[in-house]
């Protein structure tokens, strides 16, 4: 059986990881992981910031990404081999990413 060009490229690039992130600003999964080859998505109930350290894999080079209400994304990680820690909050606000082991919200690239 042939496969189109399409279906081959299907196989070899990995589906964006789905995050969800509820009204109270708690995502789902908390810990989250993806291929070096893959990326993320986030569909937020509500607008709301991202803080990520290290900062540059997926947000801005000030580690802020910023969400729209539903689906944003997919976002390509900058850098392999990492894990990241980030942190949800309201819009104009401000929070400092954990550590997973410390309660903390965290994406394993690669």
């Amino acid at each position: 059986m042939k496969y189109t060009s399409a279906v081959r490229r299907e196989e070899t690039i990995p589906a964006p990881t789905p995050i969800t992130i509820n009204a109270q600003d708690i995502p789902n999964p908390k810990n989250a992981s993806i291929a070096d080859n893959g990326s993320v998505t986030f569909n937020a109930a509500h607008a709301c910031w991202l803080y990520f350290l290290p900062t540059g894999v997926f947000g801005d080079s000030s580690g802020i990404l910023k969400l729209a209400t539903g689906n944003n994304g997919p976002f390509d990680p900058g850098q392999t081999n990492v894990t990241v820690a980030y942190c949800v909050t309201g819009p104009n606000t401000t929070c400092t990413p954990g550590l997973a082991g410390d309660g903390g919200n965290s994406i394993k690239v690669g």
